[in-house]
């Protein structure tokens, strides 16, 4: 199998994160300077001077549009963008509410009510981006649409009619209301970006390279998932905007290391994401492997079901969010760097969603705990891998009670029973009690089939691909020392939690569960040598994984060192 070169993955990071920033910042100018934004920046102005005067910036701004033409810019984006727009909001067929009216021909019951409810979303759009300072294309090209529609209002309607029609905005909102958090609605936004990401290259992109189209794509992609969360968390909060929501460049600058093993700082972009690091990881990972193409993904579904994910995460100090997001990036470099070479399209799929999904849910206790507890899920899966089938449970029972989170509504139905198959099998086999079972199995098929898993049989497949999820669970202490320390001391806590909670009542101490007595130096190091240096022993029997031994090399240095510390101390 093909071995990936560190000094190679260094060198293309480097191009890439170069290119990327190049892209972004020539779509900044560019955006900045069109007519989108002309209008924009004019109404966000009129916006922050109070309530009374949206009404009379869209009146003003529009009707100066018509007098002296729209910008030609505008008319293209909204040309290209309307009929499917008007397709995926319902108005040109039978599932609009005016399709069956006899008065549906009239522009009069053509578009009001979609309207009324666009300018709304427009009005609010405008307030969050002034405090925010800064406007995309997704945004622009919104507003935009809806100065086009009101338009077409003053030539059908004239002003006064025109500005009855929205005046449901003035009877619910002052000056301090529109200072307020937009009232985004996450279901009626997010057809825009469906229709963001689905856009094909139609042949007017200033792109010259393929290279430079698929960054030019990435960086659309992350910007509009990124819009779509920040939109989701505002219709959640309607709270005032914070530091804390999703910043689309620093979002860029930190997943162009996507493709690192050492580059990549989920914690950075769990901070600087608002805590979106999963949904953004995901929609990044599925698009290096065209997964959003080559199954028809539907985009939309496929976020929410990320973002579902996502929240049914605990605030636990390791088994989170943050820690799925880990060890997603880490499957997808495991699988590029040779360990997942044999995989189908629909393995790879399996695959990384088994990743970001092995822990949902997770309650931050041990099955042993559990069981001994007798908790309510060890009762329902008779005390056998307690957690791992209670995330397996979860991660469908998300897409079967909301068909807008069912990620697998494109495919086929053998698809999906395959796709579940692969990934319950993955998910159970996260489950540490048989690590070793595993490990022995791994060893034996390298043994007797050699290290080309594409002529192993269905069972050796079947293993091989637990043991790319399984492996990128159990090596975060390979990542750079100052990241892998993090998760050393993440993972103690919470099994200090566990502790505190078995004192309280009553229950003997599991194992590196007492505050008091444990060393987490010496844990860490006995955890190293005895778990993840002989798992990638046989792992490097079929990809190269000497980025990952120096990390573990120097984790085990760090923590060596500390323990001599400790035990200096003891002696005193």
């Amino acid at each position: 199998m093909a071995h990936s070169s560190k000094s190679t993955e260094v060198g293309c990071m480097g191009c890439f994160g170069r290119s990327f920033q190049s892209a972004f910042s020539s779509s900044s100018s560019k955006t900045a300077g069109s007519g989108n934004h002309k209008h924009s920046r004019s109404e966000s102005h009129q916006v922050s001077a109070g309530g009374g005067a949206v009404e009379e910036s869209f009146t003003s701004q529009t009707s100066s549009d018509t007098s002296a033409g729209t910008n030609g810019k505008v008319k293209d984006v909204i040309s290209d963008s309307r009929s499917k727009t008007r397709r995926t909001r319902g108005l040109d067929n039978a599932s609009s509410p005016h399709a069956s009216s006899p008065h549906a021909s009239s522009p009069r019951y053509m578009d009001e009510e979609w309207f009324r409810k666009d300018y709304e979303r427009a009005v609010d759009l405008m307030n969050f981006v002034r405090r925010h300072g800064t406007m995309s294309q997704l945004e622009a090209d919104f507003i935009s649409e809806v100065l086009q529609r009101f338009n077409r209002l003053l030539d059908t309607r004239g002003p006064n009619e025109a500005k009855r029609s929205i005046d449901v905005r003035r009877s619910r909102s002052s000056v301090d209301g529109l200072a307020t958090q937009p009232s985004y609605n996450p279901g009626e936004m997010d057809y825009q970006l469906q229709r963001f990401i689905k856009v094909r290259d139609d042949g007017t992109s200033e792109s010259t390279t393929p290279h430079e189209q698929r960054l030019e794509r990435f960086r659309k992609l992350v910007h509009a998932v990124s819009f779509s969360l920040r939109a989701r968390k505002a219709a959640r909060n309607r709270k005032a905007a914070s530091a804390s929501e999703p910043q689309s460049e620093e979002v860029f600058n930190l997943l162009r290391f996507i493709n690192s093993w050492h580059d990549f700082n989920v914690f950075a972009l769990s901070t600087v994401s608002g805590g979106n690091e999963l949904e953004l990881t995901a929609t990044a990972v599925f698009h290096e492997h065209n997964l959003f193409e080559i199954f028809s993904l539907d985009v939309t579904k496929t976020v929410n079901y990320f973002h579902a994910v996502s929240k049914h995460y605990r605030k636990n100090p390791y088994h989170n969010s943050v820690h799925a997001t880990d060890v997603l990036q880490s499957t997808h470099v495991l699988m590029t760097s040779g360990l997942g070479e044999f995989l189908s399209d629909l393995e790879k799929l399996a695959v990384l969603l088994a990743a970001m999904v092995h822990d949902i849910g997770h309650l931050g206790y041990n099955n042993p705990f559990l069981v001994d507890t007798k908790h309510d899920l060890a009762l329902r899966y008779n005390d056998q891998s307690v957690n791992e089938h209670y995330h397996a449970c979860l991660a469908y029972q998300i897409m079967h009670e909301d068909p807008s989170c069912d990620l697998t509504s494109s495919l086929t139905e053998n698809q999906s029973k395959m796709l579940r198959k692969i990934v319950v099998d993955i998910v159970l086999k996260t489950d540490m009690a048989v690590h070793f079972t595993m490990l022995n199995s791994f060893t034996e098929y390298l043994d007797n089939y050699g290290a080309n898993v594409e002529e192993w049989d269905e069972e050796g497949r079947t293993l091989a691909r637990a043991m790319i999820v399984h492996t990128a669970d159990l090596t975060n202490v390979s990542r750079p020392t100052h990241l892998a320390t993090q998760w050393g001391t993440r993972v103690v806590d919470e099994m200090w939690r566990q502790g505190d909670e078995e004192k309280r009542i009553g229950k003997a101490l599991s194992p590196l569960c007492d505050r008091e007595t444990t060393s987490v130096a010496s844990a860490q190091v006995g955890f190293s040598n005895f778990i993840v240096k002989p798992l990638l022993e046989q792992v490097g029997r079929v990809m190269d994984v000497g980025f990952l031994n120096s990390g573990v090399d120097a984790y085990v240095a760090h923590y060596e060192a500390e323990l001599a510390k400790e035990q200096a101390t003891d002696k005193k």
